[in-house]
C-alpha cells in the first residue's frame, strides 16, 4: 500500500493518501521528528527553526518529495 511505503522513507512520520474515485492522489505527510532534526542538523540550521519556514525550504521539500520514488 502506497502509505506504507511512504511512511517507511525518512524523513516521513506519517501520512494519509486519499484518491478514491478522483484524478488524482493526495497525501497529508508529518516528518518523523528524529529524520527532521537529522536533516535540519545537516543542512545547517537550527533545531528550534520554526515548521513554517521549514516547509518552505526547498532542500527539505526535495527530502520529502525524494520518499514518493
Amino acid at each position: 500500500m502506497l502509505q506504507e511505503r511512504l511512511r517507511s522513507r525518512s524523513p516521513v512520520g506519517q501520512c494519509i493518501v486519499v484518491g478514491d474515485n478522483r484524478p488524482y492522489v493526495a497525501a497529508l505527510i508529518t516528518p518523523d521528528p528524529e529524520a527532521l532534526a537529522h536533516r535540519l542538523a545537516v543542512r545547517g540550521l537550527p533545531s528550534d527553526t520554526p515548521m513554517s519556514e521549514i516547509v518552505r525550504d526547498p532542500r527539505i521539500r526535495a527530502d520529502v518529495q525524494k520518499a514518493r520514488r
